[in-house]
């Protein structure tokens, strides 16, 4: 696991991962990773393996790599590029977002999700058609 801002658990004891300050980039291995972003605009990559990648908010850009990944995203991060989502294996967890405002606007081969108020999911190689056929992919919790 890796986190670029500092943390703790809900009681109050240091995460087992490593933090990481004035990082951009973080590249994850083999296995099932847990990346973290901060504030700033950071570019994650999950590698091989189940990966989870939360860039935090700030312009983030992520990949996931292979395996069935989760992309974590949260009202308020802004404008993120999910570089390589893959429909029906990777999955979106969306923290206090209901819906699409404008759910699907397609520019060329990729599609921008805007959820309003300046959020959005700028998905690479993805077209609209292609996208509506996952939309279990997308969690709203």
């Amino acid at each position: 696991e890796a986190g670029l801002a500092w943390g703790y658990d809900a009681g109050g004891e240091a995460v087992k991962t490593d933090q990481l300050a004035s990082i951009q980039a973080v590249l994850g291995g083999a296995g099932d990773d847990l990346i973290q972003g901060d504030a700033n605009a950071n570019w994650l990559y999950g590698g091989e393996g189940d990966d989870t990648l939360d860039g935090a908010g700030g312009g983030d850009t992520l990949f996931g790599g292979a395996g069935a990944d989760r992309f974590i995203y949260e009202a308020g991060d802004g404008f993120t590029v999910i570089g390589d989502y893959e429909g029906g294996t990777d999955k979106f967890e969306l923290h206090g977002l209901t819906t699409f405002t404008t759910y699907l606007a397609g520019t060329g081969t990729d599609t921008v999700v805007d959820f309003g108020n300046g959020d959005r999911l700028y998905l690479v190689g993805i077209l609209p058609e292609d996208l509506s056929q996952h939309s279990s992919d997308f969690l709203f919790i």
